[in-house]
């Protein structure tokens, strides 16, 4: 079968009409799924599970014309690829953990042999926006212009994610039409990401080491065209195959985490010890340095402070002994040194009064008095007016 005759399912929107009352509900309440009735109609859908409105983790609904064709695609291919549709997805990581050489590529050929190309377009909304947004795709989904699944998440946060189911996602024009619907159909214009259910049943983390990417596929903001993503991180070499270049000059060898393969001489020669000298009577040769003999000058006295420097020059160009120079430096030093004094005390004494203050303030403001608080929110409300 070909994705020519997945995208030919007829419209089922003409059925949708009944109205379900909310009591014929009443034994759906405990279930953490909403589901629409096979033949309700979208006002009674929405009326009873509006997502902005809705605690249950999910809302789905489904077109059965095409379900049945994917069912019948499936069948076919298994068939073709002589695989058991019967085993089911049980074996997928089975043959994902058999493979030698693990790729994107191989990746598609393992889902693909074990008929799992399950896949959905992913898309979030505002909560202010979700209700009117998925009412657009499930009309979309009932008239046949998209998949055969789409599902909406519940009111628990401000965004929600519509999932738009389409497989299998190796048939790229399928996965492009149902995309062209979402932009045509739904107003859905934002930039949108492709995942294959694969990826997520193999727990393939974002960045693994295989190089496969999270999603298959993107959209750019209002483009109908599909791109197929990257992962950045590329698969890891088998460095341990590979011989060092730098052999025993291998900082990485002497440190011991040389991941590259090094020979017995490259080790011998990084852990050898040099052999020690020794004298005709078999005694180890001492070798001594160059250290140049210690100078027999004798250590000159230090030089005079720079204190008594500054002390003679003052005595000098004031024409006195310095002894009567030194009494007038002191007394300068003590009179310089009870007006620091003096000035930290006005300085505390200010900021004891600051500090008074400010209680008294608090004080006031306790007991009922302004709040300055209360005054800027009254101009900024007079503001608004």
């Amino acid at each position: 079968m070909s994705s020519a005759m997945l995208a030919s399912a007829p419209s089922e929107l003409d059925r949708h009409t009944e109205t379900i009352p909310e009591e014929a509900r009443a034994d759906e309440s405990e279930d953490t799924w909403a589901c629409a009735g096979a033949d309700e109609s979208l006002e009674s859908f929405m009326n009873a599970f509006a997502p902005s409105k809705t605690s249950k983790a999910w809302i789905s609904t489904q077109h059965d014309g095409r379900k049945a064709l994917l069912s019948k695609y499936y069948t076919e291919l298994a068939a073709a690829e002589g695989e058991d549709e019967s085993e089911g997805m049980g074996d997928i990581q089975s043959a994902w953990d058999a493979l030698e050489t693990k790729t994107a590529e191989a990746l598609t050929a393992t889902l693909k042999k074990q008929g799992n190309g399950r896949g959905k377009w992913m898309i979030f909304v505002p909560a202010s926006e979700v209700d009117d947004v998925w009412a657009r795709v499930v009309r979309a989904l009932w008239d046949g212009k998209l998949g055969h699944t789409a599902k909406v998440s519940g009111s628990k946060g401000d965004s929600h994610v519509i999932y738009a189911y389409v497989d299998p996602f190796w048939e790229v024009a399928e996965v492009e039409r149902v995309l062209a619907a979402l932009r045509e159909e739904c107003g859905v214009e934002d930039a949108i990401k492709y995942k294959a259910d694969g990826v997520t049943l193999l727990n393939l983390p974002r960045d693994n080491e295989y190089g496969i990417p999270p999603s298959l596929y993107a959209a750019a903001r209002g483009s109908h065209i599909v791109t197929a993503q990257t992962n950045k991180r590329a698969p890891k070499e088998d460095t341990k195959q590979q011989w060092c270049k730098n052999g025993s000059n291998c900082k990485h060898l002497k440190a011991g985490r040389c991941s590259y393969l090094h020979s017995e001489e490259d080790r011998e020669a990084v852990w050898r010890k040099p052999e020690p000298e020794v004298d005709a009577d078999g005694m180890m040769v001492q070798k001594r340095g160059t250290r140049a003999a210690p100078s027999s000058k004798l250590v000159e006295a230090p030089k005079e402070k720079t204190s008594k420097k500054a002390l003679g020059g003052f005595a000098a160009l004031a024409g006195m002994d310095d002894d009567d120079a030194e009494a007038i430096l002191q007394k300068k030093l003590r009179k310089a040194k009870k007006k620091a004094e003096k000035k930290a005390k006005e300085e505390a004494l200010a900021a004891q009064e600051s500090a008074a203050s400010f209680e008294a303030l608090k004080a006031s403001i306790a007991a009922g008095g302004t709040n300055w608080g209360d005054e800027e929110e009254e101009e900024e409300a007079a503001k608004e007016v």
